[in-house]
């Protein structure tokens, strides 16, 4: 199945981009992934940034159980749920399409992931 997942950090920014691309790579063949983009945070707040980027991939997983390995992937690079609610968010990692179906609405209609996903399917 054709899959894009989103990737973002607003802590550690470079080495957790970096590490998330790694894992990525490391599981699934032919990873693409798009440049990266230094995005304000959704509730507004000034004091700290994230980097996104997608990367696109097939797998032979499900959608339960990719969903699954990406959740752990994320608590194995530190994400706990109390720093998300202080808006530090160590690895967040969401399919946003697998086989054709779309998820995430709202990631969808945000400028910088369409910018990213032109680039991926330029």
């Amino acid at each position: 199945m054709n899959v894009i997942v989103s990737i973002g950090t607003s802590t550690n920014t470079q080495d957790n981009i970096l590490a998330a691309k790694e894992i990525l790579s490391a599981m699934f063949r032919k990873v693409l992934f798009s440049s990266t983009m230094k995005t304000k945070p959704m509730n507004g707040a000034d004091n700290y940034y994230y980097i996104n980027c997608l990367a696109m991939f097939d797998t032979s997983m499900s959608y339960p159980q990719l969903k699954e390995w990406l959740k752990e992937r994320e608590q194995d690079c530190g994400r706990n749920k109390e720093d998300t609610h202080d808006g530090y968010v160590t690895l967040d990692m969401d399919i946003l399409e697998y086989n054709g179906k779309r998820y995430k609405k709202e990631d969808w209609k945000r400028d910088y992931n369409k910018k990213m996903l032109a680039e991926l399917r330029g």
